[in-house]
């Protein structure tokens, strides 16, 4: 060793780790701890939490271990790959991002709205909209609990959803998706792009 230096460790050689978002996203530990802190932070959002992890709270300063990946983008188009890769918008706020989160959590745990399965596609898609009919019931209540102001997704859906009696809600959700096959203010056209999809043939990205 040459006089005045030091011993230091040998260089890594191991690659970086890929990064496992779709192009134009990326991973961000920081912004991903803060939104599963505050999905825990209420009681619905815990259980989820559990139930789609199978654990409960982990250790102080241990990640929540979390079976989907988040990826963040600007103005991205959230959504739930059968990879298991979440998209979410940088843009919202980390409440908002939160009760996304348990949308998405919701849709891994009971299985993705819409497969690529032989069938009616009409049929297909109506079960699609119930099961998107709970995740944005879900939702909803999440950002009620969450307290979320001015929210960028869904704006309209949400007021008619309080609106509504909660017994009705449910099927307020499921009519409003019919009644907005090509998307409505803050949401995608989910029905009409299911429906595309099935008719096309086109797979699950």
């Amino acid at each position: 060793m040459a006089p005045g230096c030091k011993d230091v460790p040998a260089p890594d050689n191991k690659p970086a780790p890929a990064n496992p978002c779709p192009p134009g996203s990326h991973l961000d530990d920081d912004r991903r701890a803060a939104i599963l802190a505050l999905l825990r932070s209420i009681p619905e959002g815990a259980a989820l939490l559990d139930r789609s992890t199978g654990s409960n709270a982990p250790p102080a300063n241990t990640p929540a271990p979390l079976p989907i990946t988040l990826c963040f983008a600007k103005h991205a188009s959230s959504g739930l790959t059968p990879g298991h890769l979440a998209l979410l918008d940088d843009d919202l706020s980390p409440p908002e991002a939160a009760a996304r989160v348990g949308h998405l959590l919701l849709h891994h745990t009971e299985g993705l709205p819409f497969t690529d399965t032989p069938g009616d596609c009409h049929a297909r898609v109506e079960r699609a909209v119930i099961a998107e009919a709970r995740a944005f019931d879900l939702e909803l209540r999440l950002r009620h609990a969450l307290a979320v102001t001015h929210p960028r997704l869904a704006p309209e859906l949400e007021t008619v959803y309080w609106r509504a009696t909660p017994e009705t809600r449910l099927s307020t959700i499921a009519q409003y998706l019919r009644d907005h096959p090509d998307g409505a203010p803050g949401m995608e056209a989910i029905v009409g792009g299911y429906l595309r999809r099935c008719q096309s043939g086109t797979p699950s990205p």
